[in-house]
């Protein structure tokens, strides 16, 4: 199994580094670039529901990874606040999930509605604290899997 697909690493730690051994005593660092903008197909390596820090509003944290481009891997936040229910509906409706609906009990999600998933994400170069970050901004349904036929349901 690709570490990327590994359930059982928390994505908060950090690697552990490689060799077996004790660590060496020098070694190089190559100038690595972010990824570039645009839309990638990824796979959510882990889901963490919580309450979000800024707005106190429950949320899902999705951590996506690209397969074929690993510097491609970033979070993306799936908080519940009333300004953002359109935006909650369509990126459930990606995975196959119903949204909550008004006068309804809440609907309840697990991990592994998300875990494991194959979706499309857009990636964006932005600036936090004068320093360029990449970061996902959008999810969409793939051609095929539970968000296509939701969406054609739709």
């Amino acid at each position: 199994m690709p570490d990327f697909l590994d359930k059982t690493q928390n994505p908060d730690e950090g690697d552990e580094t490689a060799g077996g051994g004790a660590g060496a005593t020098s070694g190089e660092f190559d100038y690595v670039e972010l990824a570039p903008e645009g839309w990638y197909e990824v796979i959510v390596t882990a889901a963490i529901f919580g309450t979000s820090k800024n707005s106190g509003a429950a949320q899902w944290v999705l951590s996506l990874g690209c397969p074929e481009l690993p510097k491609a891997a970033a979070k993306y936040y799936l908080t519940n606040t009333p300004g953002s229910q359109w935006r909650v509906e369509k990126d459930l409706r990606t995975f196959g999930l119903e949204g909550p609906v008004k006068g309804q009990p809440p609907k309840r999600y697990d991990a592994s509605d998300f875990v494991g998933k194959k979706i499309e994400a857009l990636a964006k170069h932005d600036f936090y604290q004068g320093r360029k970050n990449f970061k996902f901004t959008e999810i969409r349904a793939t051609a095929e899997g539970p968000g296509a036929r939701a969406y054609q349901a739709a």
